[in-house]
């Protein structure tokens, strides 16, 4: 059997799990080396994700205009 599916289900698991104890612990003041990069990259592309929804779903959108 391949054991892909399941590694790679676990690896993904490992990385929420940090990055959520990450958040938990930047919330209390108590930032963790180690747990600070899955924190930020799950923040990151949580952000990204909602830029995008944001601008797809906008319907008046403002253009851009150039600065003097």
């Amino acid at each position: 059997p391949r054991p892909w599916g399941p590694l790679s289900l676990g690896a993904q698991l490992v990385l929420y799990a940090s990055a959520w104890a990450g958040y938990v612990c930047h919330r209390r003041g108590r930032p963790v080396r180690w747990l600070t990069v899955p924190f930020y990259f799950c923040f990151g592309n949580a952000a990204m994700l909602a830029g995008l929804l944001r601008y797809t779903l906008r319907r008046n959108r403002v253009p851009w205009e150039r600065a003097r």
